[in-house]
């Protein structure tokens, strides 16, 4: 028989780590939608982005001399002024990729393409994709009475496993806009911006066809998990929602 001493320990070990469990997509998956035209050469230009710099607090765990032989590990708090995760200029990038690579895979019969590719290409018809992304807010979260339910678990350990992980829905704003030209045109317009990891195209006197969004990427957490765990969780959940709304655009589905 385990003495209560040591069963304590295992369970408040276990009660940790599920407490840590790090983010994962949850939520309904993205609407799918039917395939409406035929082969299509989609150019999807790198993102922008339109927020604004905010101050977070961020708690990092550190390891400190406590003049034992094991180190202490104490949280330390910290605000710094930064972006909103997904406009980051690595994120960015990170999404252009996975937007197009989602793209392709939605409608294979298409031909979905970087700006890079441009001075390659023939005199085709083309359709090109603008991304702006705009703020996140949470919309939905029960973290403030996940977080009260796990601490008053903790005095019977045992009652901590039947606290559910935390849901939280963050929406994203933003504007997408399609411009129907030919690949000729549109890679004699191509500059380059430092932060973009390709070529962005001057669309001045091209017409737009602009569609806002507002995307919602649902994640599910432990109490204490790592919130940086979370950032390439929601970077994922927003592309496939990106992916789907830009075949929407060039589908015209509303």
């Amino acid at each position: 028989m385990i003495p209560t001493s040591r069963l304590l320990l295992i369970l408040g070990a276990l009660a940790l780590t599920t407490g840590c469990a790090s983010a994962r997509l949850s939520g309904p998956p993205p609407m799918t939608i039917e395939p409406r035209v035929g082969r299509t050469v989609v150019v999807i230009e790198p993102f922008f982005e339109n927020t604004q710099l905010r101050t977070v607090t961020h708690h990092d765990r550190v390891d400190v001399n406590s003049g034992s032989m094991t180190p202490a590990s104490i949280t330390i708090a910290r605000e710094v002024r930064e972006k909103p995760v997904h406009a980051r200029p690595d994120a960015l990038a990170v999404q252009y990729g996975q937007v197009i690579a989602e793209v392709q895979r939605l409608r294979p019969d298409w031909r979905v393409v970087s700006t890079g590719t441009l001075p390659v290409m023939g005199d085709e018809q083309v359709v090109l994709v603008r991304t702006v992304l705009g703020e996140a807010e949470v919309v939905q979260s029960n973290r403030l009475f996940k977080t009260v339910a796990a601490y008053a678990s903790f005095l019977i350990l045992p009652l901590f496993y039947a606290v559910p992980p935390v849901s939280e829905t963050q929406r994203v704003s933003g504007l997408l806009s399609l411009y129907r030209t030919d690949a000729v045109s549109a890679k004699n317009r191509l500059i380059r911006y430092p932060t973009q990891p390709d070529f962005a195209v001057d669309t001045r006197g091209l017409s737009p066809q602009k569609q806002p969004f507002g995307l919602d990427v649902t994640y599910e957490e432990g109490v204490f998990a790592n919130e940086r765990a979370r950032e390439p969780v929601v970077i994922e959940g927003l592309s496939r929602q990106l992916a789907t709304a830009v075949v929407a655009l060039v589908e015209g589905v509303r």
